[in-house]
């Protein structure tokens, strides 16, 4: 039981990670980087992301496709876990990620456009809100991971660092979550990984993302290996698979444990609005 609810926490610090691209998240300051002062003879951030966009395809290539399936598996290899691993996604906002483990049952996130949802083994069905709501939302977006500048406040070129071994541009992006520090490679423009501290049930988890293997799939170049290392372990997600264009938005429906959670939620919420609206005008006489 003990490994199952390791295997639960770390999972939510991963899922999201999910992404067949680069899909930082936003909570919490990563430690400053060792590496040079941002100044002038640095590419801007802009730079950097049309460069990657450019070397993956084409901004072309990737408006042509609406939705996208990925399909491969998730394992924590010190803990001789497998699984297949579905991720869905379509645009504008919504997606699916699905693992099944033989023995342990299915873990299921999802987000419907208004409604973002969890149900695995350990925790049952649940709804996700607070800062977990905040990253499932940029997550969502089918976007998201190609131009990631258009979902930040600010974002800077910080300097040059060593990320996977290799040299990289890495990006300091602000929003009212947090900081967060994506990295793309100095010789080939491609999205190596990034830096950041997921929003869990359990509080804030800190992990490294890195992806590699890029292939390519409807002509955009796709990495096909990510690893998520978190509370001392790593999992690898391995895309085998992509497809384009096929995924109805029956797909991203809400299971029936989750319309039953948000139609509970629901009353209370107008309860709240009611009892403010009274307050005001109580005030207001």
């Amino acid at each position: 039981m003990r490994n199952l609810k390791t295997v639960n926490v770390i999972l939510a610090a991963s899922m999201l990670a999910a992404s067949p691209f680069l899909a930082p998240s936003t909570f919490a300051q990563d430690a400053p980087e060792k590496s040079k002062t941002a100044d002038d003879s640095l590419p801007t951030p802009r730079e950097i992301i049309d460069r990657f966009i450019e070397v993956t395809g084409g901004m072309e290539a990737y408006k042509k496709h609406t939705s996208r399936t990925s399909s491969g598996y998730f394992e924590m290899p010190a803990m001789g876990l497998r699984g297949p691993m579905t991720v869905k996604q379509s645009s504008p906002n919504l997606m699916l990620v699905s693992i099944e483990f033989p023995g342990m049952g299915s873990m299921q996130q999802g987000y419907d456009g208004t409604i973002a949802w969890s149900i695995d083994p350990m925790s049952g069905a649940r709804l996700i809100t607070g800062k977990q709501l905040d990253q499932m939302k940029r997550e969502a977006d089918f976007f998201n991971s190609v131009d990631i500048l258009k979902n930040f406040d600010t974002s800077k070129t910080v300097g040059i660092a060593d990320f996977g071994g290799e040299k990289c541009h890495q990006i300091k992006l602000t929003s009212s979550d947090g900081i967060t520090n994506a990295y793309y490679s100095v010789e080939t423009g491609l999205a190596r990984g990034s830096k950041s501290v997921a929003a869990t049930p359990q509080g804030e988890i800190p992990s490294i993302t890195t992806i590699s293997g890029y292939k390519d799939f409807g002509g955009v170049m796709t990495p096909t290996l990510t690893v998520v290392e978190a509370m001392g372990q790593k999992q690898q997600i391995v895309t085998e698979s992509v497809s384009y264009d096929d995924l109805p938005t029956e797909e991203f429906a809400l299971p029936e444990a989750i319309k039953t959670l948000a139609g509970a939620s629901a009353p209370a919420e107008e309860t709240e609005s009611a009892d403010e609206k009274t307050n005001e005008g109580a005030s207001g006489s």
